[in-house]
C-alpha cells in the first residue's frame, strides 16, 4: 500500500512538472508575438539571412552559364593523344559517374533558378506542359538560351518530336527550322566537331580534385550526348527528306545543305544524305538538290573533289534511276575549275569516260539528255589538262572508245567520234588516229541512217574545217563521193553541200577533168546531134558519089593507107619533156605531200605511171636508212588507192573526183542537179538553193 500511494505521488508531480513548462514555452511564444521592441526584429530578419545565404552556396550548381557566352566557350577542350585503346571498366565507371553528376547538376539548376526567378520558372514550366505547340517551342528556345547544359533533357524531347509521323507532317516545317537555327546558332561550335567521351583523357582525371573533376565530367557527357542529340536530328531530317510530299521534302533538303554549309558535325553524314536525294520520286526535288549542291560548293570550293567523288559513287550504283544520273551529270558540268586544278579536271574527264562506256554497252547511248551533257562535262574540264602527262587509267578509257568505234553500229560509234573529238581538240589537238578511226568508219553504207545524217555531216564539216593537211581531206571528199553513188538520195544530197560548203573554202580540193568539165549534158547532146548530122551529110555524099563513079570501080588502083599528121603532137612532147624535168626535181617534196608545181591534168592522167616508174629510184635512199637504222616514215602512194587504213597515204591527189560526172546522171533530180552545179563551179548558187 506504501509503495501504492509514493507512486501515485510521483504521477503528480510529473504532471504539474509538465503543466508547467508546457505554460512557460506558451508565455514566450506570446511575449514573441505581442513583444513591440525592434530588436527582436533585426535578430529574425539576420538569422534568415545566414540561413538563406547558407542554402544558396549549398544549392548553386557547378556549371555557370552567362547568357552573352557560349558553352563552348567555356569548355575544357582537352583530347586523348595515346592511340591504345581506354580501359573499358574505367571508361564505364567514369561514364556512370558523369551522367549521374549531370543529372544532379541539372535538379541544381532548376532549384537554384526557380529560388531567384520563380515567376519565369512557373511561365516556362505550365508553357512547356499545356501550351500551344509554338508556345512549346518558343520554351525550349528559352531554356537553351538560359543554360545548354542544363536543358539537354529538354532538347531531346523536342528532336523526338521527328519521329512522330502525324507532327512530322503537319509542323514539319516549324520543327526543323527552329531545331536548325538552335543547333548553328546555340549548341554546335563552328570551328571544330563534336567529341566524343572516350575521345576525352580520362587516365589523367586522377590529379584533379573535386570540383575541377566534376566540371571536367560534366562537359564532356554533356558534348557527347549533345553529339547524339544532333545524329538523331540529322536522321530524322533525312527521313523527312525521302517523304512523297514535295514541301517536307524540299524543306528537309534545303535545312540539311545549311547544316552542312554552316556548321562541320555530320558532314559526311549530310552530304551523303543530299547526294542521294538526287534520285528523290519527285523531278522538281531531284532538280532543286542540284542547285543546293551547286551553293555549297560555291560557298566551300575546297569540298568539290569530295563532292565530285560522293556524287560518283551515286552515278555507278547498281540499279540507279536515270534521272539521278542525268541531274549528277548536269550538276558535274555546271561545276567551275581553276587553272591548276588538274585533280580536279582528271577525275570528271574519268568520270565522263566511264560513264559513256557503260551507256555503251547498256546501248542506251540515243538518249538525248545524257550525251550533251558529257560532251559540254568533257569540253569544260579537258582544257585544264593541258600541259600535264594522262594517266594510264585515262589513256585506256580513250583506247576502249577507239575499239568501240570499229565494233558498235554506227549510230554508236558516231557519237563516240563527236566524244573524242571534243577531247582531242579540248586537249593538244586532233590526233592522226582519230582521223583513221573516222576515215574507216565512213566507208559503211549501210550504217547510214536518217536519224544519223545531222550529226555525222555536222562532225564531218567540223573535223575537215580543222584539218590543215590538203591531201588528206582530198581523201575523205574522195571517198564522200564513192560513198555517195551507192546511198540513198537524202545522203547523196547532204555530201554534195557539205562538201560544197569545204570546197568554197578552199577551191583546190576539187579536182576534175578539163575536157569533161567544160561539157553539160546539153552541150553534149549537141554535139551529138551535130556529129549526126556531118555523118548523114557524109553518107549522102558518099551515096552520089558511088552512083556517078560506081562503072568505074574496077578501074581503081589498089587501096593505099597512111596516118595523118597531128599538129599538136609536137606540143605535146615539148610539155612532157618539161613536167618529166619538173617531176625529178620535186619528187621529194611530193612523197612528203607537198607540191610545189602545179601540174597540168592532162599530164596528171597521162603519166601516172612515169610517177610510179621514179617512186623506184628512191629505193637506195629507203636501203641505205635502214642500214644506218634510222626509222623512215611510210611513204605516200602514186596512185590513189580505194582500200587505204591512213588518209594521208591514199594517193588521192594523183586522182581526179570522177564521181562527180556519175552523180551529174543520179535518178534523183536534186543529186544530179547539185552535182551539175558543183561541176560548173557555181558554189554559192547550190548553197542558196539547198538552203531555200
Amino acid at each position: 500500500m506504501v509503495k501504492v500511494q509514493k507512486n501515485k505521488k510521483l504521477q503528480n508531480l510529473n504532471k504539474f512538472n509538465k503543466s508547467k513548462k508546457f505554460a512557460k514555452n506558451k508565455l514566450k511564444k506570446l511575449s514573441n508575438i505581442y513583444s513591440d521592441s525592434p530588436t527582436n526584429e533585426v535578430k529574425k530578419k539576420k538569422n534568415n539571412k545566414q540561413n538563406s545565404n547558407k542554402n544558396f552556396k549549398q544549392n548553386k550548381p557547378k556549371i555557370e552559364h552567362e547568357e552573352s557566352n557560349k558553352w563552348y566557350d567555356y569548355q575544357i577542350n582537352e583530347c586523348r593523344l595515346n592511340e591504345n585503346k581506354l580501359d573499358e571498366k574505367l571508361l564505364q565507371k567514369m561514364k556512370k559517374q558523369a551522367e549521374i553528376l549531370l543529372e544532379h547538376d541539372t535538379n541544381l539548376f532548376e532549384q537554384w533558378y526557380k529560388s531567384k526567378n520563380r515567376g519565369d520558372a512557373e511561365w516556362i514550366d505550365t508553357v512547356s506542359q499545356k501550351g500551344a505547340f509554338s508556345d512549346k517551342i518558343s520554351s525550349i528556345q528559352l531554356r537553351i538560351q538560359r543554360s545548354p547544359v542544363h536543358a539537354l533533357s529538354h532538347l531531346i524531347k523536342f528532336v523526338e518530336l521527328i519521329g512522330k509521323k502525324g507532327a512530322v507532317i503537319r509542323q514539319a516545317y516549324t520543327i526543323t527550322k527552329a531545331l536548325k537555327e538552335l543547333f548553328v546558332n546555340e549548341l554546335l561550335p563552328p570551328g571544330r566537331k563534336l567529341f566524343l567521351f572516350n575521345q576525352r583523357p580520362l587516365e589523367e582525371l586522377e590529379d584533379k580534385n573535386g570540383i575541377e573533376l566534376e566540371r571536367r565530367l560534366i562537359m564532356w557527357i554533356f558534348e557527347e550526348k549533345l553529339k547524339m542529340c544532333y545524329k538523331q536530328f540529322v536522321d530524322g531530317l533525312q527521313i523527312l527528306a525521302g517523304n512523297v510530299v514535295e514541301g517536307v521534302a524540299l524543306n528537309a533538303c534545303k535545312e540539311m545543305t545549311e547544316l552542312l554549309i554552316d556548321r562541320p558535325e555530320q558532314e559526311q553524314f549530310l552530304l551523303n544524305s543530299i547526294v542521294n536525294k538526287l534520285g528523290h520520286p519527285l523531278y522538281r526535288v531531284g532538280s532543286k538538290v542540284a542547285m543546293f549542291l551547286e551553293q555549297l560548293i560555291r560557298k566551300h570550293p575546297n569540298m568539290r573533289l569530295i563532292v565530285i567523288k560522293e556524287i560518283e559513287q551515286l552515278m555507278f550504283r547498281k540499279n540507279i534511276l536515270p534521272k539521278a544520273q542525268r541531274y549528277g551529270l548536269h550538276f558535274l558540268s555546271r561545276i567551275l575549275i581553276i587553272a591548276g586544278e588538274f585533280e580536279i579536271a582528271t577525275c570528271l574527264v574519268q568520270i565522263y569516260l566511264k560513264f559513256f562506256r557503260i551507256l555503251v554497252l547498256n546501248d542506251v547511248l540515243n538518249e538525248h539528255h545524257l550525251l550533251p551533257l558529257l560532251i559540254t562535262g568533257l569540253n569544260r574540264a579537258f582544257p585544264y589538262m593541258k600541259g600535264k602527262s594522262l594517266d594510264s587509267d585515262l589513256l585506256k578509257d580513250i583506247d576502249s572508245l577507239y575499239a568501240i568505234v570499229q565494233t558498235a553500229k554506227f549510230s554508236t560509234s558516231l557519237n563516240v567520234l563527236r566524244l573524242l573529238f571534243q577531247i582531242h581538240s579540248a586537249s593538244d589537238g586532233i590526233t592522226d588516229r582519230f582521223y583513221c578511226a573516222f576515215y574507216r568508219r565512213i566507208l559503211n553504207p549501210d550504217g547510214f541512217g536518217n536519224q544519223s545524217h545531222s550529226k555525222f555531216f555536222s562532225l564531218l564539216q567540223r573535223v575537215l574545217k580543222n584539218d590543215l593537211v590538203e591531201c588528206r581531206v582530198r581523201a575523205f571528199i574522195k571517198r564522200l563521193f564513192q560513198v555517195a553513188l551507192a546511198s540513198s538520195a537524202s545522203f547523196a544530197a547532204a555530201t554534195l553541200l557539205t562538201c560544197s560548203v569545204i570546197i568554197q573554202e578552199r577551191p583546190s580540193l576539187l579536182r576534175l577533168d578539163e575536157s569533161l568539165e567544160n561539157q553539160t549534158e546539153n552541150e553534149k547532146t549537141i554535139k551529138n546531134e551535130e556529129k549526126i548530122k556531118e555523118e548523114n551529110s557524109a553518107l549522102e555524099q558518099k551515096l552520089v558519089w558511088f552512083e556517078q563513079n560506081g562503072n568505074s570501080a574496077d578501074e581503081e588502083e589498089e587501096e593505099t593507107y597512111f596516118d595523118i599528121k597531128d599538129e599538136s603532137s609536137d606540143e605535146l612532147n615539148k610539155e612532157i619533156k618539161k613536167e618529166k624535168i619538173l617531176i625529178q626535181k620535186n619528187f621529194q617534196k611530193l612523197q612528203d605531200g607537198f607540191i610545189d608545181v602545179i601540174f597540168s591534168k592532162i599530164f596528171i592522167k597521162k603519166f601516172s605511171s612515169f610517177i610510179f616508174e621514179a617512186s623506184s629510184s628512191t629505193l637506195n635512199n629507203i636501203k641505205s636508212d635502214k642500214q644506218n637504222n634510222i626509222p623512215s616514215l611510210p611513204k605516200r602512194r602514186n596512185a590513189y588507192d580505194p582500200n587505204a587504213r591512213n588518209p594521208l597515204f591514199s594517193g588521192a591527189d594523183f586522182s581526179l573526183d570522177t564521181e562527180l560526172y556519175t552523180l551529174a546522171r543520179h535518178y534523183h533530180p536534186t543529186v544530179a542537179s547539185f552535182a551539175r552545179t558543183l561541176i560548173q563551179g557555181r558554189l554559192n548558187s547550190l548553197q542558196r538553193r539547198s538552203f531555200n
